[in-house]
């Protein structure tokens, strides 16, 4: 069922619900209203970022741990001075919804210092102890609060749309004055855009047999998505989403395409459809040269 975005706005508040499904609510609204830049953002926290390339990461995924000492058994550094700030960050790029699972069950993770920043605490410390850095609850829930936040500005800022407006613009805009080109790669084109250098430049990047056999199995994909019974309604909307944007990305350019993103949908969008049995056997068939097409592939 789509929100509104004032009963999305509402779900902001409620504790119940986790922000990986508030998320997953937030793209049929982004869908709705035109929302590239949040349609992505929403699905790199639902499918994780790329470690390799953390333009994309946004600042609240880098956390303050605490720095802690072992002996037999744990004990809190007496104090983290303001100099040892850079040694208590660590950057998540996991799912959000893995960061949920350890903020619920309260899972701390550990991470080592290397053997020159070991001395230099216990330097500092004036101990013999090996230090780690942990990160536990209140960490996660600062990335989980954070997400939040960016839902409810986002669910803000539209709420003084009316829909009856929105609708008739949309009508409006589409009582234009079109051209449809048959049998070619134009497509249907508004007569202001008619002009030669206009048709030149759609003709010159018209779509090669690779561009169109992986928009044509990646169609297949959400067609079978769209008719199983496999899986909730909830998950067709997500993995819909996902192909649809990978679609999205494969009619543009090379060079305008997001590899940041489009690496870490790819990456987790097989095992989605393992539970779709005929998207499932498309990927079997295509999954290979999709990749490749997107500069993933061997």
């Amino acid at each position: 069922m789509s929100l509104s975005v004032h009963e999305l706005r509402e779900k902001c508040f409620d504790e119940n619900i986790p922000v990986s499904s508030l998320l997953r609510m937030g793209l049929n609204v982004a869908r709705k209203h035109g929302l590239q830049e949040f349609k992505e953002w929403a699905l790199l926290e639902l499918n994780g970022y790329d470690e390799n390339n953390l333009d994309d990461l946004p600042d609240y995924r880098t956390v303050l741990g605490k720095i802690v000492a072992f002996s037999n058994r744990i004990i809190p550094a007496q104090h983290n001075p303001k100099e040892l700030r850079p040694l208590r960050k660590v950057t998540f790029v996991d799912k959000i919804d893995i960061i949920e699972y350890c903020f619920k069950h309260d899972e701390s993770k550990y991470f080592t210092y290397s053997k020159q920043l070991q001395q230099e605490l216990q330097r500092i410390y004036n101990t013999n102890y090996v230090f780690h850095l942990k990160v536990g609850k209140l960490e996660y829930h600062t990335i989980i609060d954070n997400v939040k936040y960016k839902m409810f500005e986002l669910v803000s800022s539209l709420k003084t749309l009316d829909e009856d407006v929105l609708v008739a613009s949309r009508k409006e805009d589409r009582s234009h004055m079109k051209i449809n080109i048959q049998d070619s790669n134009i497509g249907i084109l508004s007569t202001s855009e008619i002009a030669q250098s206009t048709l030149n430049v759609e003709i010159s990047t018209a779509p090669d047999n690779s561009q169109r056999e992986v928009i044509a199995a990646l169609e297949a994909i959400k067609d079978a998505i769209t008719t199983s019974q496999e899986i909730e309604q909830e998950q067709h909307a997500e993995i819909s989403e996902m192909v649809e944007w990978l679609k999205d990305q494969a009619k543009l350019p090379t060079h305008q395409r997001k590899r940041s993103i489009i690496k870490p949908v790819l990456t987790g969008l097989p095992a989605a459809l393992n539970a779709v049995g005929g998207a499932a056997k498309i990927w079997d068939a295509w999954g290979d040269e999709i990749m490749r097409f997107f500069g993933l592939g061997g």
